[in-house]
């Protein structure tokens, strides 16, 4: 922004990039050889050190320009920095945004635990990463839609991770199932361009509709629905599996935390909801899970606000591995069985009282 004009010179938002680059619109033109009294807005700003937009801003600042970095997210996973030396840093939490008024002021947040004791459940599955079994499919999509009718037909993002061996069976199930629950839905799949054109035009479309004027219930997608994804009306989130990266599940709570207009249902309208369709064997699998996977879930609940849930998940892991390095596994020693159906029982005790 130009301080004497107050008028402005650049703007960057990092999203919907297939490349993952900066957009190259930013010309010579744009950047004088003196940008002092100049600045810089940068959206979604951990990506300012990625390679491309880390040479813009490098060239912005070596010529006496401003930089102003926006991100909800100020870290990133390769481990190169956000904030650039000397740059001053004002931090706000989620729970001032909500209280101040710029955020709805109620988070709802849940785990549904799919499946039965006896399925077989890796942690790569647990956490989307792969595909869950063949049966588990129908109960999915019978989760995610009941869900959506229980939780009052919110304008919600499905999010189905890039699972190895393909999610697009999955999505289409989804996108189905949905529609015969009579949702209005959006794909927000695919990898063509025209794929991504498609899914821009229907956001542009959104921007202005209100909850009665938008032309969608749901919108299923993978990558296209995180970052960059500015659907107003949006209060409700759903994804399949519990995201390996805390960075994703502050992407996936940013998409339903827009403030929402007075015409939208009273009961959703101060509202943002977040859940969780957890592929775990009905429990069975949460002792195989690595000490990382542990930590993560218990790192996301409690982010969510969710601690017992997350600390019941580590305090049955390592019970169980205790009985076992004691007793054998339940299936092989009576005792070990009954060792944990104590441990159980205990813990139901404990937490009635």
């Amino acid at each position: 922004m130009d301080s004497s004009s107050a008028r402005p010179v650049a703007f960057l938002a990092h999203g919907h990039n297939p490349r993952g680059t900066a957009d190259n619109r930013l010309t010579d033109t744009a950047r004088p050889a003196d940008l002092t009294g100049k600045a810089l807005f940068i959206d979604e700003a951990h990506h300012a050190s990625a390679d491309g937009l880390s040479q813009i801003v490098s060239t912005w600042r070596e010529r006496g320009g401003q930089l102003f970095f926006f991100t909800a997210t100020p870290y990133r996973g390769d481990g190169r920095p956000v904030a650039l030396e000397g740059m001053r840093l004002f931090r706000r939490s989620l729970a001032e945004h909500m209280a101040e008024g710029f955020a709805p002021r109620h988070l709802d947040r849940e785990i549904v635990a799919l499946g039965r004791r006896g399925d077989v459940i890796t942690a790569s599955q647990f956490t989307g990463e792969d595909a869950p079994p063949p049966s588990y499919f129908d109960g999915l999509v019978t989760a995610i839609c009941r869900k959506w009718v229980d939780d009052g037909r919110p304008k919600a993002i499905v999010r189905v991770p890039p699972m190895r061996g393909g999610s697009g069976g999955l999505v289409s199930r989804l996108l189905d199932a949905l529609d015969a629950e009579g949702a209005r839905t959006l794909d927000a799949t695919g990898t063509t361009v025209e794929d991504k054109r498609r899914f821009l035009r229907a956001l542009a479309t959104e921007k202005d509709r209100t909850h009665a004027d938008s032309r969608y219930d749901v919108m299923v997608g993978i990558q296209r629905v995180l970052e960059g994804t500015d659907w107003p009306v949006c209060s409700a989130v759903y994804c399949v599996g519990m995201p390996g990266s805390l960075n994703t599940v502050v992407q996936l709570l940013g998409r339903a935390m827009r403030l929402k207009g007075e015409d939208y249902p009273a009961e959703q309208r101060d509202r943002a909801r977040l859940v969780f369709f957890v592929p775990c064997g009905g429990g069975a699998a949460l002792a195989d899970l690595s000490l990382d996977h542990s930590r993560h879930a218990l790192l996301t609940c409690c982010f969510l606000a969710d601690h017992e849930v997350g600390q019941e998940w580590i305090v049955l892991r390592e019970v169980r591995r205790g009985i076992e390095e004691a007793l054998g596994r339940r299936d092989e020693n009576p005792a070990a069985a009954a060792a944990e159906k104590v441990h159980h029982l205990a813990g139901g005790q404990q937490a009635e009282s």
